[in-house]
């Protein structure tokens, strides 16, 4: 056990840049942190449907399965040595949920759920960077 998640926490490119290991590290961490909750979301969503709770639900929605993917091709990114490409794809698919999702409501409150991906941003972007995010 220890080795596979060595392998799935270990980069393999060589960044010799110490502040993109830093960011390639961080983000890696953020994608498995992802990753986790997707699953752990699929699979409470299954009990619920093998526990008949509620039968209609649907066990892997499209959204989480596009997420999923998403996630994991900002991990094949970083591995094969591109960090901006992964940062920003790792942005994007936190960006544009969240922007839709204010969009669309009429809660005062949901411009707060933008917080998340601005963090996100100030963590894994330098200062050129993070201007448009803005």
């Amino acid at each position: 056990m220890n080795a596979l998640w060595w392998r799935l926490l270990t980069i393999p490119y060589n960044y010799v840049n110490p502040a993109m290991r830093q960011r390639a590290r961080g983000l890696v961490t953020m994608i498995w942190a992802a990753v986790a909750a997707i699953v752990l979301l699929i699979a409470v969503r299954a009990l619920l449907v093998l526990l008949d709770i509620d039968p209609t639900l649907v066990i892997a929605p499209l959204e989480l399965v596009v997420g999923l993917l998403l996630l994991l091709s900002a991990y094949w990114l970083i591995q094969r040595g591109r960090l901006d490409a992964a940062i920003w794809l790792f942005l994007g698919s936190m960006l544009v949920p969240f922007v839709l999702a204010t969009a669309i409501a009429i809660d005062p409150a949901a411009p707060a759920i933008l917080i998340l991906p601005l963090v996100a941003a100030g963590v894994l972007l330098n200062r050129r960077s993070l201007v448009p995010i803005l």
